[in-house]
């Protein structure tokens, strides 16, 4: 794959991420992701896998990000919310 075409990909994804689209941006991810948050905030640890980050991105307003608005997930809620 081109390096133009990784970086359509990553932008669509972005977009959608940023619109509060979760499924729309889980589309542009691969199956085995690994999304980890540094530090030791609420927030913090790391996610493996389409379900799991489907599934911590709607707790982080909830647990003080700096998000603005929920993203609305395919998943149900998990234990870290």
């Amino acid at each position: 794959m081109s390096v133009e075409r990784n970086l359509e990909l990553v932008k669509k994804g972005y977009a959608a991420f940023g619109a509060g689209d979760a499924a729309g941006a889980m589309a542009y991810m691969a199956d085995d992701i690994v999304w980890t948050v540094p530090g030791e905030s609420a927030i913090s640890g790391t996610c493996r896998g389409k379900q799991e980050v489907g599934s911590f991105w709607p707790c982080w307003p909830a647990r003080g990000s700096s998000m603005s608005r929920p993203l609305s997930s395919p998943t149900a809620t998990p234990w870290w919310c």
